[in-house]
């Protein structure tokens, strides 16, 4: 890559025509802006991406909380019903009925 760029540098500085002024120059501004350019998009995606993950997190958290509260109701209903349960059968051993 360096040398690719030394190459570049002696073309646009060695054998452009002299009308063209400062091309090199040019190319390292236009070069400096695009870099520039690119950071801004890359962090941007990066902030994109992290809100995601953090929605992504608080969806699966609230998920959980809701299976969390389905299983402890239905653990308190099971458990109730298995104590009904318990008392219809001691009503029916200790009175007949």
């Amino acid at each position: 890559m360096a040398q690719m760029e030394v190459e570049l540098r002696e073309t646009l500085v060695y054998h452009s025509p002299p009308e063209l002024g400062a091309v090199y120059t040019d190319f390292l501004a236009m070069r400096k802006v695009i870099q520039d350019e690119q950071e801004q998009t890359r962090a941007e995606q990066d902030k994109i991406e992290k809100q995601q993950k953090w929605k992504r997190r608080q969806l699966i958290d609230s998920l959980q909380d809701k299976a969390l509260y389905i299983a402890a109701i239905l653990f308190v209903v099971v458990y109730m019903m298995v104590f009904a349960y318990v008392l219809v059968l001691d009503r029916q051993t200790r009175w007949g009925f």
